[in-house]
């Protein structure tokens, strides 16, 4: 069964650095070993409603294992930051992970945005 998928807004998958390639692979445990074909990361913004009869949604900044056809694994999102409300907060937390995944710096920021999942 997939995820919640109705809202998902998924970004092109951006190439992992080698510094967070390393880290990754490092943290993986025996039975994720399906993830060492990774080679990019997707950044996703997933809403999900505040209950079920609210049209108000929060939102959840996520960070896929991916490779180089947009393929991600959506079974296994790596990191992901706590609930916000405004999707345009989570449109912005996701525009700085997507720089910290450019310059390679995922893993090695002093205070992370996202938690490990």
């Amino acid at each position: 069964m997939f995820p919640n998928y109705k809202e998902l807004y998924p970004t092109s998958a951006i190439p992992m650095g080698e510094n967070d390639r390393n880290a990754f692979i490092q943290n993986l445990s025996e039975n994720k070993k399906t993830l060492f074909s990774a080679t990019h990361w997707v950044i996703a913004l997933e809403g999900s409603p505040t209950d079920h009869a609210s049209e108000l949604y929060y939102w959840t900044v996520k960070v896929y294992p991916s490779n180089n056809e947009n393929i991600f694994y959506y079974e296994y999102p790596h990191l992901a930051s706590l609930p916000l409300y405004s999707f345009h907060d989570a449109e912005l937390l996701a525009k700085e992970i997507e720089l910290q995944i450019k310059t390679d710096e995922l893993f090695t920021e002093k205070e992370p945005l996202l938690r490990f999942i």
